[in-house]
């Protein structure tokens, strides 16, 4: 598949009144986070709108969200901040090859390599700017939008909230309805501590590490490449999610058996030993009612929960017990939790250079232990340009950690679930025997 690069310009946010506030200081929840990029790729078939019209929706979008026209600097004593008004990229692009020979056609319960080829549909994450748009045209008339956003500019939940209101822009130009979302770009005054403040858990050694070498802190995830790195797409049908579920023998959610599989199938895969501790590091959104209840907020608003067991107890126990750690695990992070996470960053304030967040000491290697991001509740997959075309695929397509899983939606069946996992070479045969055998 070839991919002709056709126009590369910059967006600037218009109307932005930069005379009182030029940069956005960094939250504690920012620190926690990785400073890096991350790709996502949506397709549509035909029709779709014109390039121009997605444009004219995309500048009137950054107009309403000016953060995603900035960029992440370090700043002094290692003080990262978001400067305003720097840019966003946008980039078109044509194929000459259908968008079929793009897509995925394999069918349902099954295991496949990514093709390297996806690169080609995304802006590169090397480039200048923190958030870049790439609009390739195939001919067929599909479509595929693949984007590269800085982590610290924005967080998958608003993500999904821009995306969703540029498609609203675009489908429907003249609408005076008032535009869901809150794109304040204050984003700090919003995260507000107890006076006085009370941290009761152990964030510097759950979220963050205290160090004195302040280059650690603000470091990114290691650059070294994994010779043996595989990105593997899973999509797993709704009737073996029912088959999964048959197995717990009570109440289980869709995301709780998906873990507790995809958790299993890869320590076997990578034969860690019984006695060895294994962890899954699950994001959880701190938006929800019963956590901090900000369902606007825009930025980062992420912290972790930690199902953890043993070797033998994961994979020689039964598959309920499994799920009720990582239930047991998923509840600790309450509002409780996240207001005490709040107070420590008030606490740490004037010492956040001593801060390195634990997701980037991880490095690029997680073995045996795995992170997992989940957007099945958000609206990716639900997004419309036009009206009634949704898209056809949405994907993940270069997760450069090795033990990182992502969780989308289906696109080909209705509660159907995609995961996106990277794993080393040596496992993938392992793995795709016996993802789909029950135990």
């Amino acid at each position: 598949m070839e991919v002709e690069i056709l126009n590369s310009i910059l967006l600037k946010p218009s109307g932005l009144d930069l005379s009182s506030k030029t940069r956005i200081p960094l939250t504690i929840f920012d620190r926690a986070h990785y400073n890096g990029r991350l790709p996502l790729l949506h397709a549509f078939n035909s029709p779709m709108p014109s390039n121009k019209d997605l444009t004219i929706g995309l500048t009137k979008a950054l107009d309403l969200c000016p953060v995603l026209g900035g960029h992440v600097f370090a700043g002094d004593s290692h003080r990262p901040y978001i400067q305003l008004n720097t840019g966003a990229r946008l980039i078109e692009a044509k194929s000459r090859s259908p968008l079929s020979v793009f897509l995925d056609e394999s069918p349902m319960d099954t295991v496949v390599e990514q093709p390297p080829e996806l690169s080609l549909l995304y802006p590169p994450i090397s480039s200048m700017e923190d958030f870049q748009i790439q609009i390739t045209r195939f001919s067929c008339g599909g479509v595929v939008l693949g984007m590269t956003c800085h982590h610290l500019l924005s967080d998958a939940h608003s993500m999904s909230d821009f995306f969703s209101m540029w498609a609203d822009i675009v489908r429907k130009p003249h609408s005076k309805e008032k535009l869901h979302g809150n794109f304040d770009i204050s984003r700090a005054d919003l995260v507000v501590p107890r006076d006085p403040p009370i941290s009761k858990f152990s964030h510097q050694e759950i979220e963050f590490n205290l160090i004195t070498n302040a280059s650690v802190a603000l470091g990114s995830v290691s650059s070294d490449p994994i010779p043996d790195l595989k990105n593997v797409r899973v999509e797993f049908s709704p009737d073996f999610i029912a088959d999964l579920k048959a197995l717990v023998g009570g109440r289980c959610t869709t995301f709780g058996c998906i873990v507790a599989h995809l958790w299993r199938k890869i320590t076997r895969a990578r034969t860690v030993k019984g006695n060895e501790i294994t962890h899954v590091r699950i994001a959880m959104d701190g938006r929800m009612k019963s956590r901090l209840n900000m369902p606007d907020f825009f930025g980062n608003m992420v912290l972790w929960a930690f199902p953890r067991l043993s070797a033998e107890e994961l994979l020689v126990g039964a598959f309920a017990d499994t799920i009720n750690v990582i239930r047991k695990a998923i509840g600790s992070v309450n509002q409780e939790y996240f207001k005490s996470f709040i107070d420590f960053g008030k606490i740490m304030e004037g010492r956040e250079e001593e801060l390195a967040s634990t997701l980037m000491l991880e490095g690029n290697r997680l073995s045996p232990n795995l992170e997992l991001n989940s957007l099945l509740s958000f609206k990716y997959h639900e997004l419309e340009f036009v009206n009634g075309n949704k898209p056809c695929a949405f994907i993940a397509p270069d997760l450069s950690v090795d033990g990182l899983i992502m969780l989308v939606p289906s696109c080909k069946e209705n509660g159907g679930v995609v995961a996106y996992i990277s794993m080393l070479k040596d496992n993938v045969d392992e793995f795709k025997r016996t993802c789909f055998i029950l135990e």
